[in-house]
């Protein structure tokens, strides 16, 4: 039979334990940080992975009815992308050298790309016909922009100089003045009679695009040095900074709002949700987070790819987030998924269980203790102390009353969950409890130990019913849903299956 996978999301910490919320739609993972991480599971964060482009994944743009993805390449291709159904529609052959922007008209007709050598061309998105080359710029155009009309292209090169095209004929419109600096970003405002361009030195710069004169400058500020731009809706602008800071500015008062937060390196970067409240960032660092521009927080880490995450784009639905990488692939994302996080435990989280109804769950962790935790409400109900060693396992009842942990502590302890009252103490010797599961009709636990013994226990009576030995340590256990058939693993890597007796089948 096929069994279907799906990677939500590499993190830079050791996940110890996971476990699914019996509705099926959640699931929990623990940390090395001492963090339990809540997923949903029905909203995939991850929905497509496209894998084409033989060279690093430079730039791309969404088309405006959200259906189709242009993205470009260090090989100097472009690829257009069916964003529903995750296929290759087209490929665009024509740069002879890196493709360093992808933009779209909003029309979602014609796309523009920008070249290393300082050439743009424009192309039919039906056809994949190259319609135009525009010449002028005589070194890389590390940044492109289009206005809304789709009349007129923006380019930003490294040969100092910002250029407005006609996207009909193809004829340069204006030069905006030379500084001594190359411009790394620009982007044009939602009016059409303005454009922003972000010099290397960090000054931001505002442009008629008309006259093609400066209108002012913002963000004097030396040690900010931007590498990247976006505008929201309501006329704000964020900046990225090569420190993998980003910083807010009001367009209108020309003043800095805040500063957000950081990456751990350059962000490449960043795309704002089409209501304006949210902003992506992509950065050197792999990874993409989510910012929150209201409340001016970051909101958490969306992703990450295998290598430096060089664009990101927002849907026009604002649900899904498409981001490309050095790695040679393009991700797909739901920007719905949020995780929350339950903090408490102050050493290594071992394990994690959820009750049967999945509004409780249950964490062990090696300071000792276990906590009770409350999904809905997102809050601990109760910390669980008894153990004196690190507690590895834990399980818990089918009617989700109580739960039973395994500790290095040689012991076995069962627990009420609603109160948070230990009931009992099963006694395992000298040994440390590496794994304990439950029978389907609750009256029996197993637990699996470092002395190499397999025990079967009466939860009522409170005392061992028998033992099973081997000749390695036994680190984990499992029963079949028959409720009669025990699978054990030792460290060896052998598998052991024992049947319970006196034990009715289900």
């Amino acid at each position: 039979s096929e069994i279907n996978t799906l990677r939500l999301r590499a993190y830079s910490e050791r996940i110890n334990a996971v476990a699914p919320l019996p509705d099926g739609v959640g699931g929990l993972c623990s940390f090395n940080n001492n963090l339990l991480v809540v997923k949903n599971l029905h909203i995939k964060t991850e929905l497509l992975t496209l894998r084409g482009h033989p060279a690093s994944v430079t730039a791309l743009a969404v088309t405006p009815d959200g259906n189709r993805i242009v993205s470009g390449s260090a090989d100097g291709c472009l690829k257009v992308w069916d964003l529903k159904e995750g296929s290759e529609l087209l490929t665009l052959q024509s740069h002879s050298s890196r493709v360093c922007g992808v933009a779209v008209t909003q029309n979602g007709q014609k796309v523009v790309s920008s070249s290393g050598n300082g050439s743009l061309i424009v192309w039919d998105l039906e056809t994949g016909a190259m319609l135009l080359t525009l010449h002028g710029h005589t070194r890389t155009v590390k940044a492109l922009a289009v206005t809304q009309d789709g009349k007129k292209a923006i380019s930003a090169s490294c040969d100092k100089t910002v250029k407005v095209w006609d996207l009909e004929t193809g004829v340069e419109l204006h030069t905006l003045d030379r500084r001594v600096d190359f411009d790394k970003a620009v982007v044009a405002m939602p009016d059409g009679q303005k454009v922003i361009s972000a010099l290397h030195d960090g000054t931001l710069q505002v442009w008629n695009l008309h006259s093609g004169l400066e209108l002012y400058t913002l963000n004097h500020n030396s040690n900010f040095l931007i590498s990247t731009v976006a505008l929201t809706p309501d006329g704000k602008l964020v900046a990225a900074a090569f420190d993998g800071r980003l910083k807010v500015w009001d367009l209108q008062s020309r003043t800095e709002l805040c500063t957000l937060g950081s990456h751990a390196s350059t962000v490449y970067s960043v795309a704002v949700t089409p209501d304006g409240k949210r902003a992506i960032s992509a950065s050197k660092d792999r990874t993409l987070k989510v910012w929150d521009l209201q409340s001016r927080a970051e909101l958490y880490t969306l992703g990450s790819h295998a290598s430096t995450v060089h664009s990101v784009a927002v849907t026009p639905d604002g649900k899904r987030v498409i981001s490309a990488s050095k790695d040679r692939t393009l991700k797909v994302w739901d920007l719905d998924l949020e995780p929350f996080i339950l903090r408490g435990h102050t050493d290594t989280v071992q394990a994690i269980v959820v009750t049967p109804d999945s509004h409780q769950a249950v964490s062990s962790s090696s300071d000792c203790t276990l906590k009770v935790w409350d999904l809905d409400r997102k809050l601990e109900l109760h910390t669980l102390k008894g153990h004196t060693k690190v507690v590895y396992a834990v399980a818990i009842t089918p009617d989700g009353r109580r739960a039973v942990s395994g500790s290095c502590d040689g012991t076995l302890k069962v627990w009420n969950l609603e109160t948070g009252e230990e009931l009992c103490t099963l006694q395992d010797g000298a040994a440390w409890v590496n794994s304990v599961v439950m029978t389907p009709d609750g009256q029996r636990a197993i637990s699996a130990s470092g002395n190499n013994i397999l025990t079967v226990w009466d939860l009522e009576l409170g005392k061992f019913i028998t033992r099973f030995s081997v000749d390695s340590s036994l680190e984990a256990c499992a029963v079949m849903p028959d409720g009669i058939t025990v699978v054990a693993g030792d460290k060896s890597g052998q598998l052991h299956f024992l049947r319970l007796e006196g034990v009715k089948d289900e």
